[in-house]
């Protein structure tokens, strides 16, 4: 299973405009990719209030191989689900000016373990608005396609073809 992200060039605030696609084999041994909307940017919410003292955390294209693996999103009692956990180094900057604008300086490059996981927005319903469920993490809109990405990752595993997931 390949895990890939399009981060669409036009920022438009707070909206799901990028994709999350999967290309693996189905059980017949037929190629398959199926692609979600996603967002692959954090929300206004947290651009404008970062998490981190240094500004809220955008990933950078990268291949990065074995980040991922099933684990969990969210420490805290009732908000904690099974995702797509990072496990290994990725590469980021960090937005600071707390404005609605997504501000990439690659001259500020780092990289590190940031639990910017792969995860879901809401349990129940499609989300119009990125809001509060997108600190630099890698969010699916639709809980349905969700499901169905966590089902391609736990068939992998079940096959034996690892515990672990690359992103690109």
């Amino acid at each position: 299973m390949n895990i890939f992200g399009i981060r669409d060039t036009c920022f438009e605030n707070d909206t799901f405009n990028d994709y999350i696609g999967v290309a693996y084999e189905d059980d017949l041994c037929q190629k398959k990719v199926d692609l979600y909307p996603a967002t692959c940017d954090p929300g206004i919410h947290w651009l404008r209030n970062p998490l981190n003292k240094n500004g809220t955390i955008i990933m950078l294209e990268g291949q990065y191989k074995g980040c991922y693996k099933i684990g969990i999103h969210g420490r805290t009692g009732n908000f904690s689900y099974e995702s797509l956990e990072q496990c290994a180094p990725m590469d980021y900057v960090r937005d600071n000016n707390k404005d609605d604008v997504l501000d990439i300086d690659l001259s500020k490059k780092i990289k590190g373990i940031f639990k910017t996981n792969l995860h879901r927005c809401s349990k129940w319903k499609i989300v119009r608005y990125i809001g509060r469920y997108s600190a630099g993490c890698q969010v699916i809109q639709d809980p349905k396609h969700f499901d169905e990405l966590m089902v391609t990752a736990k068939r992998q595993q079940s096959l034996g073809w690892g515990d672990k997931f690359s992103y690109i």
